[in-house]
């Protein structure tokens, strides 16, 4: 119907549409491209002072008048781009001034002592490291002066000159230095100075620029003021006296030579390098002074450069507009032309689509027919593409069908399929397209499980071994020849049954009973026999204490030793272990918590045995150690504690003396007498050098508490104490020494007397 329908169209004049239908389009494009080219020419018009009318003769005069045009533009251009050039070598000079400037700046400031430039700084630390000496032995004439006058200092740097980049070596390095200097290119203008050829003093002028010049002090001083007071110049103030005086020079810098020579060195500003100073603030000002002036010099000159780059592009821009518009032909801005054709095929196309005409009737019976066809062409395609996928869908159906069978072998019974049906609920229609994740999900979790109670079973086995091996190491008798496999469970089954039915009863009776015997026994008896030991020495303390009322320790007083508990952390742990092991035994679990508290306990008892000389230790099983004692200062007119004393704080010298004394006393009575007597059996104690710094009652004092504690003091003592022994003892040994022999006579105090005077009178 379609190619029927087009063929009659065409018959009736279609074809002749179709043509006029393509010519239409046509000059619509090339309408669209004269637009623009007269867009395009109005705007090079616009741009090179050109009349924009569009006509032939108006065309033909502006290329006419863009012709001359291209010549003075091009000779323009060309002087341009010579004037560029050379503008472009002076900025590129000029920044690269610019950065040497900024480099020896920065070279300046690494080296603050110092005007001498970076070349030369770097020569003298090389010469220096040749000449194996310190840089500040082979210094610059200019780093060793500084003027003072510093109006004058451009003047006396000029008339210094070249002298101030002159090295001073001493002669005994020179040699060395000129044979080094010698045999290398070194790049910059050397010079040297013997210092032993200027070593005698040379005489400046008294009106002379040496002295306006201040000295560093070091060991070339006297070569630099000599030197320099060679070449020295006379200061004048006017141009008139340095005509009448040889080798003069004026603050501006003009000098004078021998009789009518005169010169004046202007090749560079006087304010600029200065090279003299014990510092580089002077070089380092100019520096950033010509660094500020050449920067502002180069910006200028790269900011007019760009200037000259704008106008040449501005040029070419121009000149390329104007060598368009002589390319130019009319018939490619002539829209009129085509705008009249495009009216004539428009008038040639309405007459033909006229709706009453038979062609326009055919046109649309065909535009029909083609409707139908394209309709009937989509539903074809939708039809194929839900073929293809219903297709695809089949084929994935056919497949998992056919996967499913080979998986499956065997159907399930069932009792299978009910105990899946508990744990699995049947797969929706949407899950069953992806019944491979859901089994792979199913499966994973039933494996984990499975891996769960294989690693207990494992677990349990190995368990299990080392339980038998524990009972064969418990039971060598009956489990003696029986393996540790699983196999053998049950002869260990069988031995547990009889162990528990038959022989655990009566062993646990007998373990009870020898439990509570070693509890009431062993560690009782112990710890009591150590509490009873305390409980002695307390009443021994207290029959001290008795004989130590019995002395003064001052007027209507005397002192009592005041036994205390010491309740150390060991013994504490010890305690808690005795009350656990109380409440353990009324447990009824067949001995285990008492077996276990016991346990404990004698542990803490071997740890202290173990390490016997620590104080927890000796705290826990020594009854010497359960005890700390105080002094009581009493009144013996009531019996009421006055002062008590731990230590050696408060209290006079003296007090502290007899304190002492007292309990050093009760101590050797203590350590003396042995039980159940009240006096020491073995009571001889020698006191070397007593009373030699006590008072005589305090030495009476202690010498009644040695009386009354039972002792026998043998006094060591030089002639002065005789008077205070002589009260209070009854007799006393006197040493005779002879050379490196002596004497020992036991006499009494009348003999003693009568063998002093008679000494006394034979010498």
């Amino acid at each position: 119907s379609v190619d029927s329908a087009y063929q009659h169209y065409q018959q009736l004049g279609g074809a002749n549409i179709e043509e006029i239908k393509r010519q239409l389009s046509e000059k619509i494009l090339q309408s669209g491209h004269i637009k623009q080219k007269i867009l395009d020419y109005q705007s090079i018009c616009q741009n090179t002072q050109l009349n924009p009318d569009i006509n032939p003769e108006q065309l033909v005069k502006n290329q006419h008048i863009a012709s001359q045009r291209l010549q003075d533009l091009s000779q323009e251009e060309q002087e341009l781009e010579n004037i560029q050039e050379q503008h472009t070598q002076k900025t590129l000079n000029k920044e690269e001034e610019k950065t040497d400037l900024s480099e020896e700046i920065s070279d300046v400031l690494s080296s603050p002592d110092s005007n001498i430039p970076g070349k030369f700084r770097r020569f003298q630390y090389e010469l220096a490291q040749q000449l194996k000496l310190p840089i500040e032995d082979i210094p610059y004439i200019a780093q060793c002066i500084e003027i003072q006058d510093k109006p004058w200092q451009g003047s006396i740097e000029r008339a210094i000159g070249s002298h101030r980049l002159r090295l001073i070596i001493d002669a005994e390095y020179m040699k060395t230095a000129l044979n080094w200097i010698n045999q290398r290119d070194n790049k910059l203008h050397v010079r040297l100075l013997n210092s032993a050829d200027y070593q005698q003093s040379s005489t400046p002028l008294n009106d002379g620029f040496c002295q306006k010049l201040r000295f560093k002090s070091n060991t070339h001083q006297m070569v630099i003021q000599n030197f320099l007071a060679s070449i020295d110049r006379h200061c004048v103030h006017s141009s008139a006296e340095l005509k009448n005086t040889p080798y003069a020079m004026t603050e501006a810098g003009l000098m004078s030579g021998k009789q009518g020579l005169f010169e004046k060195q202007d090749q560079r500003p006087i304010t600029q390098g200065w090279l003299t100073g014990f510092d580089n603030q002077a070089r380092l000002s100019e520096l950033k002074q010509r660094y500020e002036q050449i920067k502002s010099e180069a910006n200028s000159l790269r900011k007019t450069l760009e200037q000259y780059k704008q106008q040449r592009q501005h040029i070419i821009t121009i000149k390329n507009l104007l060598a368009q518009l002589q390319n130019l032909q009319f018939s490619e801005i002539d829209h009129q032309a085509v705008k009249n054709i495009l009216v004539q095929l428009q008038t040639r196309l309405d007459q033909l689509q006229s709706p009453d005409s038979d062609t326009a009737k055919a046109e649309q019976l065909w535009h029909d027919a083609k409707r139908i066809e394209q309709k009937i062409q989509n539903a074809i395609n939708k039809l194929k593409v839900q073929y293809e996928l219903a297709k695809k869908e089949l084929a994935r159906a056919e497949q998992r069908v056919k996967q499913a069978k080979q998986y499956l072998t065997k159907p399930l019974s069932k009792e299978q399929l009910l105990k899946l049906a508990d744990q699995y609920p049947t797969p929706s229609d949407s899950e069953k397209e992806d019944l491979s994740s859901l089994e792979r999900d199913a499966s994973q979790k039933i494996q984990k499980i499975i891996t769960q109670i294989q690693n207990q079973l494992a677990k349990l086995q190995t368990d299990l071994g080392k339980l038998m091996v524990s009972a064969q190491k418990e039971d060598t008798g009956a489990l003696s020849e029986v393996g540790t496999e699983l196999e053998d469970i049950p002869q260990y089954l069988e031995r547990l049954k009889v162990l528990t039915k038959e022989a655990l009863p009566d062993k646990l009776e007998r373990f009870l009973h020898y439990l509570n015997q070693s509890s009431d026994q062993g560690v009782t008896q112990l710890l009591t026999r150590i509490e009873n030991e305390v409980s002695i020495i307390e009443e021994r303390i207290e029959e001290l204490n008795i004989t130590m009322k019995e002395v003064d320790f001052q007027a209507n007083r005397y002192l009592q030793l005041v036994p205390q508990k010491v309740l150390h952390e060991s013994l504490q742990n010890l305690q808690r272990c005795q009350r656990e092991l109380r409440s353990a035994a009324l447990k009824d679990d067949q001995g285990e918590s008492h077996y276990k508290s016991l346990l404990n306990l004698i542990t803490t008892l071997n740890d202290a045995v173990e390490r016997k000389k620590t104080r927890p230790a000796l705290a826990l099983l020594d009854p010497r150690y359960r005890l700390q004692f105080s002094v009581a200062i009493i009144d013996r007119e009531n019996d009421t504690i006055i002062e008590t004393r731990t230590g050696s704080q408060g209290g006079s010298g003296g007090e502290k003396e007899i304190i002492a004394s007292y309990i050093l006393t009760a101590s050797l009575s203590y350590a003396l007498c042995p039980k159940q007597r009240t006096k020491p059996l073995f009571a001889s104690v020698i006191l070397d050098e007593a009373f030699s710094k006590s008072s005589q009652a305090v030495a009476a004092r202690i010498i009644a508490a040695l009386s009354q504690f039972g002792l026998h003091p043998l006094f060591v003592t030089p002639n002065k104490e005789m008077r205070l022994l002589r009260t209070h003892t009854a007799s006393a040994v006197l040493v005779h020494r002879q050379g490196k022999q002596s004497k020992a006579i036991s006499l009494s105090w009348e003999e003693i007397d009568q063998h002093i005077q008679k000494r006394m009178t034979q010498h």
